[in-house]
């Protein structure tokens, strides 16, 4: 999402320091904060090319369920999973192969 918690916010949200959230957070998860939150990201954007290409849900929407708000920022991170924008890997899966 575009915009979530840091982790400050986040240790002072559950009563903890930063460097102890970080710790427990490694400990039972095996894996640190940023590398959650890129991974979550990750999946969001895989998520949302799905939705593209085995629904008719409009774009916005799409962008929404994926947690952006901005256009140009959810294009620049879809291009991440897909050489393509979401409006052309749309059309494209609309588009029957040819042989």
């Amino acid at each position: 999402m575009e915009s979530t918690l840091s982790v400050k916010q986040l240790s002072a949200e559950v009563g903890l320091s930063q460097s102890r959230l970080r710790y427990l957070f490694v400990t039972n998860c095996g894996i640190t904060i940023r590398e959650y939150k890129k991974l979550s990201k990750l999946q969001r954007l895989i998520d949302a090319r799905m939705q593209l290409v085995t629904t008719t849900s409009p774009l916005k929407v799409i962008r929404s369920d994926a947690g952006y708000t901005n256009d140009s920022h959810f294009i620049r991170d879809f291009k991440l999973v897909d050489e393509l924008s979401p409006a052309k890997r749309r059309k494209a899966a609309k588009t029957p192969l040819r042989s």
